[in-house]
């Protein structure tokens, strides 16, 4: 299943500014974009606040910054 907010996600488009090297950034394609997104930080925040308000430089892992 492909992640519903991938047309506006950084990350996604490959616009991320976080430090991920290209394996992590496989694997959370794998687990985030192509996988269950709702446990993907750049999803929660973009479906709360909207893609404008979401950092370029947070990671797909980072969930704790979200709550």
């Amino acid at each position: 299943m492909s992640c519903l907010k991938s047309a506006v996600c950084h990350f996604a488009q490959k616009k991320s500014t976080a430090p991920l090297t290209p394996a992590r950034v496989q694997a959370f394609a794998d687990l985030y974009c192509n996988g269950d997104a709702r446990g993907c930080a750049l999803y929660v925040v973009i479906d709360k606040l909207g893609f404008l308000k979401c950092p370029k430089d947070l990671a797909p892992n980072e969930m704790s910054i979200t709550t």
